[in-house]
């Protein structure tokens, strides 16, 4: 099935409680966590970085506690750009991203919708 995992992060409260579930899936099935940290430039100044080492830590955490194998990826973009970017480089099976509600129409402003739009890889949306 899938062998390697991407799970795009940023400065809200949604991966949070996506990173439970995530971890259930990868843990089960042997499958590599790869944990992207994406900065937005127009949040620059909103420090969003003490927020995303938090996260990052709570995700290495969890990936320790249950023997997992991860990696931590840190990366400023645009972060639809940067998601489907580094899905490709890094050849990874699926993208499992969060999303703050249901709607995932085209012309949607999330970035859940904009990743499905735009890669080419699987992406499984956890609401």
């Amino acid at each position: 099935m899938f062998k390697k995992i991407l799970f795009p992060i940023n400065q809200s409260k949604e991966p949070l409680e996506v990173i439970h579930k995530t971890t259930e899936i990868t843990r089960m099935n042997n499958i590599h966590l790869i944990v992207l940290s994406i900065i937005e430039p127009k949040h620059y100044e909103m420090n969003p970085i003490k927020t995303l080492e938090i996260f990052l830590e709570q995700a290495k955490k969890i990936a320790e506690n249950f023997d997992m194998t991860y990696e931590l990826i840190k990366r400023d973009g645009n972060p639809e750009s940067v998601i489907c970017n580094e899905a490709e480089k890094l050849n990874v099976d699926v993208i499992v991203i969060g999303t703050r509600g249901i709607n995932l129409e085209a012309n949607s402003q999330s970035t859940a919708s904009k990743v499905l739009e735009f890669s080419n890889r699987p992406v499984l949306v956890v609401p």
